[in-house]
């Protein structure tokens, strides 16, 4: 009895914990349709977090996936009825220990920049992936369309039955919901 009450207390205490610093989050700004391309420029908001930081600092490698897709909207509650355009960029943060920096690859275009802080990180990242540019074909300058976009930031991956652990407490680890801008229609932009 004893061991089933403080095996419930640590399941709690984990389960209720939360990681330090900020989640991220995105927005989109100033969309433009040119020449059959649409385009639309990215902001993010808050910062990766303390732990996952420290566990870069510390030998872990990270891996930042943004997903970013334009749908048609289907009414109500921002319901797509269907991805026009999609598309995940990639990329690996690490640390260097002799140069006291952080290591941002950019993986769809190959590059690689040093960063001294974590707000260094989050303004790369930005120049790398905006504008987000995707050409157009199924679409009518009249349909209603809107973008979402969607960050993940992924360090350890445990498989079962060690994987139950982070199901209660993963301050390493980080997973947004969507983020919607506002429906439009390309004529109006």
């Amino acid at each position: 009895m004893k061991n089933a009450a403080i095996l419930l207390t640590l399941t709690l205490l984990l389960s209720t914990s939360t990681a330090l610093g900020g989640d991220l989050s995105l927005h989109f700004v100033n969309q433009a349709y040119r020449d059959g391309r649409f385009y639309t420029d990215i902001r993010f908001d808050g910062d990766i977090s303390y732990d996952t930081l420290d566990a870069i600092r510390n030998g872990i490698t990270a891996n930042m996936y943004i997903t970013l897709q334009l749908s048609k909207s289907g009414g109500m509650f921002r319901s797509g009825r269907g991805v026009i355009a999609q598309k995940t960029e990639s990329f690996t943060i690490s640390f260097d220990v002799w140069e006291n920096r952080f290591v941002l690859q950019d993986r769809s275009r190959k590059a690689e920049v040093l960063v001294s802080s974590p707000v260094e990180i989050v303004r790369q990242v930005t120049k790398f992936i905006t504008p987000f540019s995707t050409p157009l074909t199924r679409v009518t300058l009249a349909d209603r369309v809107f973008i979402r976009g969607k960050i993940k930031i992924q360090t350890i991956k445990l498989y079962p039955p060690f994987g139950i652990f982070l199901y209660f407490f993963d301050p390493w680890n980080y997973e947004s919901g969507w983020f919607y801008s506002d429906t439009f229609t390309l004529e109006n932009i």
